[in-house]
């Protein structure tokens, strides 16, 4: 499973089964997510390969989603945020964010802005978002996971100017899209 879910509230909420990559700077492992019973913003993150072993006091890095093509490098990791997704009624198809730790506990940060928007009519099937000044809004990252407000910096040549949606959507239903963040 690759997203979490945009609760009614506008917090975020893990899925069963959302993958997480976590790094200790030199081997990355899946975790797959198990949301509280509580509240889905909460979630135990349990490791694919039962012989994976954490150690309190170490730095480890963590990815959402999981992605097997990142590239990690100290406490950075390179992946890439597509720029084409299926619409999500009431929710997002994709939500990057970071974070590190030295406990058993970790706190993710989004990478990402939240676009929202609606139609008044069924016979959409496809919407493409792109700011008028040519700016990035997916592609090749670079993201420090210790920041604790992480900014995605583009790879030269790898930035890419729009986000298409394309499916089917409903007439006065909410949809969101995720975007680099930027001044448009």
């Amino acid at each position: 499973n690759v997203r979490t879910v945009l609760n009614s509230n506008m917090t975020i909420g893990w899925v069963k089964g959302d993958e997480v990559a976590i790094n200790d700077g030199e081997a990355t492992w899946k975790f797959v997510a198990e949301p509280s019973a509580s509240s889905n913003r909460n979630a135990i993150l349990s490791p694919v390969d039962a012989q994976v072993s954490m150690s309190e006091g170490n730095t480890y890095y963590a990815l959402y989603p999981y992605d097997e093509h990142a590239v990690w490098e100290g406490g950075k990791v390179t992946f890439e945020i597509p720029s084409v997704f299926d619409p999500k009624a009431g929710t997002f198809p994709y939500n990057p964010s970071v974070s590190s730790t030295t406990t058993s506990s970790i706190m993710f940060h989004n990478i990402c802005s939240l676009i929202k928007f609606s139609f008044v009519s069924d016979n959409v099937n496809k919407v493409v978002i792109k700011g008028l000044g040519g700016e990035y809004l997916a592609g090749e990252v670079t993201v420090d996971c210790a920041d604790t407000t992480p900014e995605a910096l583009i790879t030269e040549g790898k930035g890419i100017c729009s986000v298409t949606l394309e499916g089917d959507f409903s007439a006065d239903t909410d949809y969101y899209v995720t975007v680099l963040p930027n001044d448009f």
